[in-house]
């Protein structure tokens, strides 16, 4: 019986998956966000009734609270440490070998961990989306003076929340590489931190907007100039992503494995 395409691709989806059910991996796609819906949450119920002024819708104050600081330093962060994590499981056993000689061609293995390093970072968006909202809730019945319970947000939270997703991918898509590529666990840690904190400190440059680690933060910072959902940085964002999978996976399928 002939193996599919499909198949080949399900397969080794089900194995990373597998692979990964027990690591740290899906701890930190949901403990980054808990760390910072915790900070927010301990910022509204001490100090809210400073920052939101009576009779004001309060959910812009949380949202921006919440995904500033996320776009800027926490989700470029929680990427560059998962695209460090995830690789090491094979890395560390030195297992690939194994993995290239089994009967399954290269392009499903690329593929199969690609997919799943993407689907972790939809599991961190998703929790921070739900968290945010959780966060709401608990203060509009812990704080009911601030007004979280007489609004709601829910369309513009998920609206905001996808497209810092999609603003992220190039950035994705250069870690898994970076990580997939090299061995040393330190080397897409420490380059991707190098990269955060570049965008960070280069912020206020005139073309920032062609650095990909800045993306997220100036979908954020630009969401009032351009309302539109598909902007400049989340185009460039799709395109790298597409332009770094591929070459990722024709620079895979001709390497030897040492």
């Amino acid at each position: 019986m002939t193996t599919t395409t499909w198949q080949y691709y399900t397969r080794n989806l089900s194995v990373e998956t597998l692979k990964c059910k027990r690591t740290l991996v899906w701890w930190l796609a949901a403990g980054a966000p808990l760390f910072n819906a915790f900070i927010a949450f301990n910022v509204f119920y001490f100090k809210g009734h400073e920052i939101i002024k009576p009779g004001q819708d309060p959910w812009p104050y949380l949202m921006s609270n919440v995904l500033q600081v996320w776009a800027l330093l926490f989700f470029p962060l929680t990427i560059t440490l998962q695209s460090a994590l995830y690789p090491a499981i094979e890395h560390q056993a030195n297992t690939w070998k194994h993995v290239y000689s089994l009967a399954v061609p290269r392009w499903s293995v690329y593929a199969g961990k690609l997919t799943l390093f993407t689907a972790l970072i939809v599991f961190t968006m998703v929790t921070l989306f739900a968290l945010t909202e959780g966060v709401g809730a608990l203060l509009g019945g812990l704080r009911p003076e601030l007004g979280f319970a007489r609004y709601t947000a829910h369309a513009v939270l998920a609206r905001e929340c996808s497209r810092l997703f999609l603003a992220a991918l190039g950035i994705a898509a250069i870690q898994f590489y970076v990580g997939f590529r090299f061995r040393n666990f330190v080397l897409p840690a420490g380059f991707g931190l190098l990269m955060t904190v570049a965008a960070v400190t280069l912020m206020r440059w005139e073309h920032i907007y062609k650095f990909p680690y800045a993306w997220p933060m100036l979908t954020w910072l630009r969401r009032h100039v351009n309302p539109a959902f598909f902007t400049t940085e989340i185009a460039l964002s799709l395109l790298v992503f597409v332009t770094v999978a591929l070459f990722g996976y024709f620079e895979t399928a001709r390497r030897d494995v040492e």
